[in-house]
């Protein structure tokens, strides 16, 4: 704007100038800079035109660890690119923290030009970039211009390795065994529908409620009963603040503790919800492979990670008794389930565990 600004004025006093004194060199300034002026913005929308952004977002060396975004322009004008400015936001999906990236660069005509940029961040997760902003600008910063811009390509940052204490396991497994079979339990049928919901992206089609989706004009799925398949449910939230930090000590410990339970034969089912404290699925985990699909869906984020949502989902649909043993992940113990005889309550911010 301020170069616009200055670029008007200097236009008003060259115009002026020759108005007052009608000389043909005051003439030939002014035509000078109006023709660079115009030919300033026309290749500027030329350049902008023919101009390709890709930026791709990958692990910097092949593996799960930090990150770079290589940002390759490609210019198949005839003009070049006097400046364009590329603004980045990297977000982690887990956590929702982002940063914001801004560069400039200039780039020949029918040239090529590639830049790389270096991740680092202490928090677990995906990580994936969006573009906020590709832009030519021309030499006189009288016009901005759109160019094509693409973002592809994301990289997992995965939790630090974690030593969960045996006594509390010990302590589970002896737990369960004491407890009475729940599988026969009135309510706990598999096929049992709990609710209807709107169709999320990833809902099975068989699970579409075809004739009210009808009725109200889209898509409804029903909810069936969470799958008794093992005797250990796994949950987690966070009462106190969920920001970024508290997230990423969450998950680690959720995810070393499932780990652990594994490599105990203690099978289990770990319990996801949406950000409106919906069932978004109830994964069983009974192997490595069951494992990892559950740590990449955990760390995709987009899920609830508050306490009430948790306690309001166990309590609506009775977790706790299809379960033999439920074991609580947070940051403190939750008050309405504090009289479960089955709850296993862990504090993350407990003595020796971070």
């Amino acid at each position: 704007m301020k170069q616009k600004i200055m670029c008007l004025l200097l236009f008003l006093v060259l115009a002026g100038i020759y108005i007052w004194t009608n000389e043909k060199v005051s003439f030939y300034i002014l035509m000078t800079m109006t023709a660079a002026a115009a030919f300033a913005v026309v290749s500027n929308m030329f350049a902008a035109k023919g101009l390709g952004v890709e930026i791709v977002t990958e692990s910097d060396d092949g593996k799960t660890a930090n990150g770079k975004i290589e940002i390759c322009f490609r210019n198949r004008s005839i003009f070049p690119v006097f400046r364009c400015d590329v603004v980045l936001k990297v977000m982690n999906l887990l956590t929702d923290s982002e940063a914001v990236i801004d560069r400039s660069y200039m780039i020949g005509s029918f040239g090529n030009r590639k830049d790389e940029i270096l991740l680092k961040t202490g928090f677990c997760g995906r990580v994936e970039t969006d573009i906020v902003k590709a832009e030519c600008v021309d030499w006189l910063s009288l016009t901005r211009r759109e160019c094509r811009a693409v973002s592809r390509g994301h990289y997992y940052i995965y939790p630090q390795q974690m030593d969960i204490d045996t006594e509390d396991i010990v302590k589970l497994n002896a737990h369960s065994s004491r407890m009475e079979t729940y599988l026969n339990r009135k309510g706990n049928d598999p096929t049992e529908i709990l609710d209807i919901r709107d169709y999320q992206r990833g809902d099975s089609v068989k699970m579409i409620h075809w004739k009210l989706s009808a009725k109200w004009k889209k898509k409804m799925v029903r909810e069936l009963d969470m799958p008794s398949n093992q005797d250990t449910l796994l949950v987690f939230g966070l009462f106190g603040d969920r920001n970024g930090e508290n997230v990423n000590r969450l998950a680690e410990y959720v995810l070393a503790l499932s780990h652990s339970l594994l490599r105990e034969d203690i099978h289990h089912d770990a319990l996801l919800l949406d950000k409106e404290g919906r069932l978004i699925r109830v994964c069983c985990i009974d192997g490595e492979e069951s494992y990892g699909s559950f740590e990449k869906r955990l760390l995709n984020g987009g899920i609830s990670v508050s306490g009430e949502d948790v306690n309001s989902y166990v309590m609506q649909h009775e977790s706790m008794w299809r379960y033999s043993s439920m074991i609580y992940v947070g940051d403190e113990r939750p008050e309405d389930l504090s009289d479960a005889e089955s709850l296993i309550f862990m504090e993350i911010n407990g003595a020796g565990l971070f």
